[in-house]
């Protein structure tokens, strides 16, 4: 057998019902080959749905083909739509995405009667899954409530009474950026009478668009009459008393140094990036609290020498008043250093309470001295520059008409000591001697304490004395050197005695 079918539904020249197609029409239908074979009946596969077929059949055997059999019509059962059509998406706002499409092109014998609507966040990225944002019976929807400058993936497939059709190609669009996010609260630092440093972090969120620029904003509350110094708490809203807030920097850093403040101030900062879009919103305000000015330094610095006791210095001074926007001093700082020395050989701190003088001690009888004072103030206002320094000779130990004779006469002739030093200049330079290797310490960076003492005049000892002071002092040392004479003797008899192949060993 040998049976053809022909789509009579796609065919553009089917006029006749269904049974009575015969003639030319017939003939003019396109007949494509669906079985041959020994078989009395067959199936037909591989059909259009919806569509009607006709179906011819003829004999062959040995001899020929017979002529083909009337054409009998057959129509196949409606199947689930084709996918829509036109898909299309474009931005509607920063937060929403106008999706739309048109029909199927063939709803395979069923109406349409719905669409699927799915959307995928952050498109392109692994593990994003497709979401249902939409069903209905429209053409289009506008996908809201997504945040800005995001970009999305959609896709959808139309609903029939027989099924569900294939999704269609998928389509990439992105809400429009706006102004990014908040930064964080502002933070401050260095905060000195006149100036502080703020710094913040970039926001959570630029919103499709990278942050360009950082704007701070700064306003003033009221002057304080305290000393208090750096705030950080905060204040978001508004503030009675305040000023307006004025821009004190536009710029790409995340830092800033705020500068010819007030002393004595209290201000609020506040953040906000901008990106293409625009400015965002404003940062939670961080509270500036600037300290008072230093207080001025002491004026008409004197320093006079102590007759009485040496290496002492007395030294006094005028404690200035401080002006409206300085702290008012609580001490003052007093060092003197010898000669050009960035050393302080002393130092001494007056509470202002205790008044307007001090006495240097430990000073080197015969040094000269330069002395320079300054005022520290309360809280953390820090300190004065210095006062203009006093340069100070103290006068040299008096040594006795005697002690002079001595000395005189030790000069005369040469003493143990290289260089011919007699026991007399020792004498007169042992005053000054615990001075000096305080100084020597104080230099290597060592802590020196000095412990006030009544200075007195050393006279000279005589010959004895002294020699009997050594022998004290270096007793174990004289019967060490005793020790090794007896030894080295007696063994310089032995070998004077001792015979070596029959002579004597003479040394």
């Amino acid at each position: 057998m040998f049976l053809l079918f022909a789509d009579e539904t796609g065919s553009v020249s089917s006029s006749s019902g269904p049974g009575s197609s015969s003639g030319h029409a017939v003939d003019k239908l396109r007949w494509e080959q669906a079985y041959t074979g020994p078989d009395l009946s067959a199936a037909v596969k591989q059909l259009q749905p919806a569509h009607r077929y006709l179906l011819r059949v003829r004999a062959l055997n040995e001899i020929g083909a017979s002529s083909w059999s009337q054409p009998v019509s057959a129509t196949t059962a409606p199947a689930a739509p084709c996918q829509p059509v036109g898909l299309s998406a474009a931005a509607e706002s920063s937060s929403s995405i106008a999706v739309s499409w048109q029909p199927p092109e063939v709803d395979n014998g069923a109406p349409v009667t719905a669409y699927h609507l799915e959307m995928q966040q952050a498109a392109g990225t692994a593990g994003a899954s497709w979401v249902s944002v939409w069903q209905g019976s429209k053409l289009g929807h506008a996908v809201g409530g997504l945040p800005p400058g995001r970009k999305y993936s959609f896709r959808t497939r139309a609903v029939n009474s027989c099924g569900v059709g294939p999704w269609s190609a998928p389509v990439t669009s992105s809400t429009a950026p706006t102004v990014p996010d908040a930064p964080s609260k502002p933070v401050t630092s260095k905060v000195m009478a006149t100036s502080a440093k703020v710094k913040w972090s970039i926001p959570l969120e630029d919103h499709g668009s990278p942050v360009k620029m950082y704007h701070v904003q700064l306003r003033q509350l009221q002057a304080r009459a305290a000393s208090a110094a750096g705030g950080g708490s905060s204040s978001d809203g508004e503030s009675e008393g305040c000023s307006d807030w004025q821009e004190v920097y536009a710029g790409p850093t995340l830092e800033f140094i705020i500068s010819k403040l007030q002393p004595g101030s209290r201000y609020e900062v506040r953040v906000a990036a901008a990106n293409a879009v625009g400015v965002g919103k404003w940062s939670a305000a961080v509270e500036l609290a600037t300290p008072l000015r230093a207080p001025p330094p002491p004026a008409e610095l004197a320093a006079d020498h102590d007759a009485e006791q040496l290496g002492c210095l007395p030294v006094s001074w005028q404690q200035v008043a401080p002006g409206p926007d300085s702290a008012a001093a609580v001490s003052v700082y007093l060092e003197a250093a010898a000669g050009s020395s960035k050393e302080a050989a002393a130092k001494a701190t007056v509470p202002v309470a205790e008044g307007s003088q001090a006495v240097l001690q430990g000073l080197r009888p015969g040094g000269t001295y330069n002395i320079r004072a300054r005022s520290v103030g309360a809280g953390s206002t820090g300190h004065s520059a210095w006062c203009e320094p006093v340069t100070v000779v103290l006068p040299a130990p008096l040594v006795p008409a005697q002690e002079e004779e001595a000395a005189a006469d030790a000069a005369k002739r040469p003493g143990k000591a290289k260089g011919g030093k007699g026991a007399a200049a020792k004498a007169v330079k042992g005053d000054s001697a615990d001075t000096d290797v305080q100084q020597r310490k104080a230099a290597r960076g060592k802590k020196v304490v000095v412990i006030e003492t009544q200075r007195k005049l050393v006279k000279p000892k005589p010959l004895l004395k002294r020699l009997e002071t050594k022998a004290k002092k270096y007793k174990w040392h004289i019967v060490g050197v005793v020790l090794l004479m007896v030894v080295v003797a007696w063994l310089f008899l032995w070998l004077r005695s001792k015979k070596v192949g029959g002579a004597e060993l003479l040394i």
